[in-house]
This record gives C-alpha cells, structure tokens and sequence, in this order.
C-alpha cells in the first residue's frame, strides 16, 4: 500500500506555488505589497506582544506604552487587512480571466460570432418586451375594470396562442422563400397595430368588438415575426453554435420581460395616480372617505370601495368609474409606448442584413 501512495502524494501538485506564480504573472506590484504588508503587520504583532511585557513589569512607562500599544496595533490591523485585500482582488481578477479562457474554450467560437444579428437581438428585446407588458397588464384590464371573470379573461387571450399555433408552418417557410428581412419589418408592424388597437376599448362593449380583434391582429404579427426570427438568430452562427446563439436569444427575450413588466408597471402606476387623484378631489367626500379611498389606491384598478361604510352608494358609483377611468387612461398610453416599441423593432428588423447564397 505504501508503494501505491508514495506516487500519488509526490505526484500531487503544489497548488500554493501554482497560486503565487499566477498572481506573480497578472499582478506583481499586488504579490509584493502583499508580502510586504503581511511582513509589517507580523512585526507590529510582535512589538504589541513586547509592549504589553514591557508594560506588565515597567508601571512608570506606561502611559507611554498605552500610546504605542494603541499605535501598533492600528498598524496591525491595517497592514493585515492590506496582506488580505491584495491576494483577494488580485484572486478575483484570475478568476475572471480562467472564467473568460473557460467559455471560450466550452463555447469553441468568439462571442462576437454568435452576435453576429445584433440587430436581431435587439429586435427580440424591443419586441418581447412590448408583448410581455400586452400579456401581463391587459388581464388586469379585463377582470378589475371590464369585470371578467378570471376564466373568461384567459379565454379572451385564447385567440394568441391558436394563431401562432396555426401559422406556425406557413411562417417558418417565409425566410427560404422572401428572405428574413421582409417578414421581420412587416411581422412587428402588424404587431404594432394590434398593440394599439389595444388602447381602443374603453369600459364596456362586446369582447367580439372590443379586444377581440386586437388580439388577433397582435397574433397575426407575432406568428409572422417568431419563427422567421428563430430561423435568422439560429442560421447566423456555425450550426455547431446554433443552440447556444438560440439560447442568447431566449435570455434576451426573458431579460426583456422582466424591463417591461417593472417599466411598464411603474408607468401604470405613477400615471394612474396623477390621474385618478385630481378628479377625487373635485369630488364631495368627507375627510373618512378620503383617507379609505388613499388606502386603496394602493391595488390601483383593484381597489374595492363597494364595502366603505363611510362613503354614501351613490358615490361608491362615481369613485368606482373615476378609478376605472383612470386606469383605462393609464393602460392606453403603456399600450401606445408598447406600440412604439414594436415599431422600433421593425425599424431594427429592416435592418437585418440578408445572407447571400451565392
């Protein structure tokens, strides 16, 4: 058994040394200020050691030795922290330079090949984030101020995903037949409009003349956009690469979910309020009413004022509709700048440059 060992301990390398010999190579002024610190702040610990003895058998010099006791060890403390700040920045430098030689080699291609369609990728977030502020706010619309239920407003939105479904194989044969450039200006248009055509409706009406036919002009221009994008995002790397230029193109797209509902929300909210709280003050309400009211504008279009005993059922009615009105102004202009948003992503996609098949 010791003849097992004895290799495979002489074998095992010196990780110290490999450590010192990288901060060495990436950063030598912090490798000698690092020794040099951590020989200083040894000596200031000794000379404290040597104080406090001095100190315990020499009473007529101790005031003396309490200033230098103090002093040393502030020199210490100082100098160790430094022995300790510069191996730790140095170590998180060489981390990120092994992390970056790292992704390299896993990924075998430069970054800058896999965002060769930067213009996509912009697309993509321009896009995404217009259609995630449609699909997070828009229920909000339907149950709290259109009275929806939860069921018939999931049923509402229902049209999206059919005519995706539907047009899923026409719209991936668009970039084989007209190219990619076409269907990316005229996809995210047609999305555009639908996007405004949200900002249509007002409080009440038929879902067949309200929402109904944005939802499907918004699905139209989505079909038409996705799959010609998928395609144009995966064909602009190596096909060795094409999972991963798809997967920075999914990320961008839940990045950009993430800005639009925050953005969006915030719009909503701060437009709501300058909104909603000027026209309650015109109203008569009683200083009780008033603070009820604050407390639950707060939920925004959630807000329930049918159970304030304090506010008489003629004016639960009219704070109800101002509420309602003030968020339905709010929700058109989020819908508008979504709008706006999907416009640029035209303009980014009639940027894309075609692939030459010669």
């Amino acid at each position: 058994m010791e003849n097992i060992k004895k290799p495979t301990q002489d074998a095992a390398p010196n990780y110290q040394y490999q450590i010192l010999r990288l901060m060495w190579d990436s950063h030598p002024w912090l490798t000698i200020g690092t020794a040099v610190t951590g020989v200083v702040s040894g000596f200031a610990a000794i000379a404290v050691i040597d104080t406090i003895n001095t100190a315990m058998h020499n009473a007529a010099k101790r005031p003396t030795l309490l200033l230098a006791f103090i002093g040393l060890n502030i020199i210490a403390i100082l100098f160790k922290n430094g022995s300790t700040l510069f191996p730790s920045y140095a170590s998180l430098k060489i981390i990120t330079m092994l992390r970056i030689t790292l992704c390299n080699k896993i990924l075998a291609t430069p970054l800058e090949e896999i965002d060769k369609r930067g213009a996509a990728n912009v697309l993509t977030l321009l896009l995404y984030a217009a259609l995630s502020a449609v699909l997070f706010l828009a229920p909000l619309n339907l149950i709290q101020v259109q009275h929806y239920t939860a069921t018939a407003a999931g049923a509402a939105l229902l049209p999206f995903p059919l005519i995706m479904f539907a047009l899923s194989r026409w719209s991936g044969g668009l970039v084989a037949r007209v190219g990619s450039r076409l269907p990316l200006t005229v996809g995210p248009m047609i999305a555009a409009l639908g996007l405004a055509l949200y900002a249509r409706p007002g409080i009440g009406g038929a879902y067949w003349t309200t929402f109904f036919p944005a939802v499907v002009v918004l699905g139209f221009g989505m079909a038409v956009t996705v799959a010609p994008l998928t395609t144009t995002v995966m064909s602009a790397v190596d096909p060795r690469h094409a999972g991963v230029a798809s997967g920075v193109n999914n990320a961008v797209a839940r990045v950009a979910g993430l800005l639009a509902v925050a953005v969006f929300g915030v719009v909503l909210a701060r437009t709501f309020d300058a909104r909603v709280r000027p026209r309650l003050d015109h109203l008569a309400l009683s200083p009780p009413a008033r603070e009820d009211i604050d407390r639950e504008l707060r939920k925004i279009a959630g807000a329930d004022v049918t159970h304030m005993s304090s506010i008489p059922p003629p004016e639960r009615q009219v704070v109800r509709a101002t509420i309602d009105d003030a968020f339905v102004f709010a929700f058109r202009l989020v819908m508008a700048g979504a709008a706006g948003l999907a416009l640029a992503a035209a303009g980014f996609g009639n940027g894309i440059r075609e692939e030459s098949h010669e």
